[in-house]
């Protein structure tokens, strides 16, 4: 079992830091009391999505505005890896980076119902946007492409078409069993492994 994060403690530890889930403490007290200390490097792990298609790590304070405006991207909800993303032109009003289609994001935020983004992530030049797990776990790079990589292959596909026509209900087969063979796969082409 941990030790308590409070230096002045040294008991054991079952209560976790609720904003990143990186420390423990015995007590709320002992949090309260460290809380000054652990406030400076309290951070979650997100990603920004870059026009270009690139994806870059970055850590952002846990009371960011993700938390709060980001949209649950529904599709990763039914393979068990909600996330949640932020478009600061559509949230708050400005523009981070250069004002470009955003592939990427439009494509992870496709609803199960009909493979289609909500309009204003489709019309908008949206630039640079920010992914974030829901639950403020570590998210890779490798877990996001492969993300985009499955939501491109079933937009690729007839998987929608059938939904619409009615053939299958939204959500049919989407699990975390389809995604992680799906991952597999992935990741096992053109030596990504």
């Amino acid at each position: 079992m941990p030790v308590c994060a409070n230096e002045s403690c040294n008991h054991s530890a079952s209560l976790q830091c609720s904003i990143c889930t990186g420390v423990f403490y015995c007590s709320k007290d002992c949090q309260v009391t460290h809380w000054p200390q652990h406030k400076a490097v309290c951070s979650v792990s997100s990603i920004r999505l870059l026009p270009s298609g690139t994806f870059m790590v970055e850590n952002i304070d846990s009371r960011h505005p993700i938390f709060k405006k980001g949209e649950l991207c529904p599709l990763t909800a039914l393979y068990g890896h909600p996330i949640l993303i932020y478009c600061p032109r559509l949230h708050s009003g400005r523009v981070e980076g250069n004002m470009a289609n955003n592939q990427a994001a439009v494509y992870l935020r496709i609803e199960p119902s009909d493979g289609l983004a909500p309009i204003s992530w489709q019309t908008d030049y949206l630039g640079d946007c920010l992914v974030a797990r829901r639950d403020k776990k570590p998210i890779s790079k490798e877990l996001l492409e492969t993300m985009h990589q499955y939501h491109s292959s079933l937009l690729g596909s007839d998987y929608f078409e059938k939904i619409m026509e009615g053939v299958h209900p939204p959500g049919h087969n989407i699990n975390q069993g389809e995604f992680q063979k799906f991952y597999n796969e992935y990741w096992k082409q053109d030596g990504r492994d």
